[in-house]
């Protein structure tokens, strides 16, 4: 099975030979006239003229936030507990011996750093 940079770059190859076939997209055929298009861009143009410059940039600025926040949460939400080990059909039980507890924390608690947050010393390890 080709790889995804092979077929990336097979498509950005076919790209450039379109683009040197058709002079660019100058030569394509477009799906609307040249009045239909003039039409719109009209129309757009007044519309962009109407909402104040203020408005759009807190609108892409709020936009921007909400997006950060979402992937935030996303990244740092809880995650689903596993199911590895636990026969088909069955919900995991604590303290089931069928069933897989969490792991815990990637660091062993040893290896963390001990440091009360408000604390002014520079922080110890476990084994000091």
């Amino acid at each position: 099975m080709p790889s995804s940079s092979l077929v990336g770059g097979v498509l950005f190859i076919l790209l450039g030979v379109v683009f040197l076939l058709f002079d660019g997209t100058a030569a394509l055929p477009s799906p609307v006239s040249v009045e239909t298009r003039a039409r719109l861009e009209e129309r757009v143009a007044r519309l962009g003229s109407a909402v104040p410059d203020r408005v759009l940039l807190l609108v892409l600025a709020a936009a921007a936030a909400l997006t950060a926040v979402v992937l935030l949460a996303r990244r740092d939400g809880p995650r689903p507990e596993s199911r590895a080990g636990t026969a088909p059909g069955r919900n995991p039980v604590p303290n089931d011996p069928g069933t897989v507890s969490d792991p815990g924390p990637s660091l062993p608690h040893a290896l963390l750093p001990t440091r009360h947050p408000h604390s002014t010393d520079p922080p110890r390890s476990a084994d000091t």
